[in-house]
């Protein structure tokens, strides 16, 4: 069952995280350059940083096999677990250190924290798995 995307969103993916920082970096170094809202102007080019994210994490390798699929599988898992311990973990320190203000990790925060941490762990093991094959 074929649900990931093509190995080449993985450079599509890269090329986007890579120009929305740097474009960033820009603005907030040069505020005068972009004439746009800068609101809705970080709102877009993090938005952008996200789905870079995100097809690196759901495209294929390029020599896919079914034990890369199923660490595939499994490091995503670990990846939402992680993920849900550290928004609960988060939760809970706002409500010990309540300083007056809630302030929680946005949907954003959380899902960039997942797919960093995935991509991170996958790729950290698929490199010791290509290693111990050599």
């Amino acid at each position: 069952m074929k649900k990931l995307l093509p190995s080449y969103f993985k450079l599509i993916g890269v090329a986007l995280i890579i120009i929305s920082i740097v474009i960033l970096i820009i603005n907030y170094s040069f505020k005068d350059l972009f004439t746009m809202d800068q609101n809705i102007f970080k709102w877009i080019f993090k938005d952008l940083i996200l789905l870079g994210a995100i097809f690196i994490s759901f495209s294929y390798q390029k020599n896919e096999t079914s034990q890369i699929t199923e660490m595939r599988f499994g490091k995503f898992a670990n990846a939402l677990l992680f993920g849900t311990m550290l928004f609960f973990l988060d939760t809970i320190m706002e409500l010990i250190f309540n300083s007056g203000e809630f302030e929680l990790k946005s949907a954003y925060e959380i899902l960039l924290t997942i797919l960093i941490y995935f991509i991170i762990v996958f790729h950290h093991d698929l490199y010791k798995m290509k290693e111990t094959n050599q």
